[in-house]
C-alpha cells in the first residue's frame, strides 16, 4: 500500500510540475536614436529653420543588433500641403535604394509619425543610409560650427555619418555633411535578437 501510495505521489509530482525549461519570449524596448545623437553631436547647441533649394538629407548608420524599423517620424518647420515627404532606406555599400516611404507632415513644428507596416528588417553590422527629399528643414549644428566625431553610438544604433546630395531627384545623398544636420526626421527600432 505505501509503495501505490509513494507512486502514486511521484507520479502526481511529475505531471504537475511546470516546465521550467521553456524559454520566455524577450521583448525589447522600441528606440529611437535622434535625440542621443543631437546631444552627443551637440547639433542640439543651435537650430534655425530654412527653406531652399531641394536636397536628398541622409544619415548613413549601423545596427549593432538585428531589429526592424516600426515607425518613421519627421518634424518639418513648414508644411507645404498635398505634397508628401519622401524617406528612403538606402544599401549604403550599394547605393541602392531597398525602401521607399511617403508621408504627409501634418501641421508645422510638430512631430509627424507613420507605422511601417510591415516593419522592415535591419540586419546586425549592415549598413544603411536613411534619407529624406525636403526643401523646408530644420538646421542643426554646434556651437562655433564645431565638427561632430563620428561614429556616433546612440543605444543599437551606430551612426556614421551624415550625407546629403542638392537634387529633387531620388539619389543616394553621398557628399559628406561634417558640421551640421539636415532634419529633423528619425526611425523607431527595436532589438528582435
Amino acid at each position: 500500500m505505501k509503495k501505490t501510495i509513494t507512486l502514486f505521489v511521484i507520479i502526481f509530482s511529475l505531471f504537475s510540475c511546470s516546465k521550467d525549461d521553456e524559454a520566455t519570449p524577450v521583448t525589447y524596448q522600441e528606440e529611437n536614436f535622434l535625440s542621443s545623437f543631437l546631444t552627443q553631436s551637440k547639433y542640439n547647441e543651435n537650430t534655425t529653420e530654412f527653406t531652399g533649394a531641394d536636397r536628398e538629407s541622409g544619415i548613413e548608420f549601423t545596427p549593432l543588433v538585428n531589429g526592424n524599423m516600426k515607425a518613421l517620424k519627421i518634424r518639418m518647420p513648414q508644411v507645404i500641403s498635398n505634397v508628401p515627404t519622401r524617406l528612403t532606406l538606402w544599401d549604403a555599400i550599394t547605393q541602392v535604394p531597398l525602401k521607399t516611404f511617403y508621408i504627409q507632415a501634418q501641421t508645422a513644428g510638430v512631430e509627424t509619425v507613420l507605422d511601417v507596416n510591415p516593419v522592415v528588417k535591419l540586419e546586425k553590422n549592415k549598413k544603411y543610409c536613411f534619407s529624406i527629399q525636403h526643401r523646408s528643414l530644420y538646421s542643426r549644428n554646434a556651437n562655433n560650427n564645431v565638427q561632430a566625431v563620428f561614429p556616433i553610438s546612440c543605444n543599437n544604433i551606430k551612426i556614421d555619418r551624415l550625407t546629403y546630395k542638392l537634387t529633387a531627384d531620388q539619389a543616394y545623398p553621398n557628399s559628406a555633411m561634417l558640421d551640421r544636420y539636415w532634419g529633423d526626421f528619425s526611425f523607431v527600432f527595436q532589438q528582435t535578437e
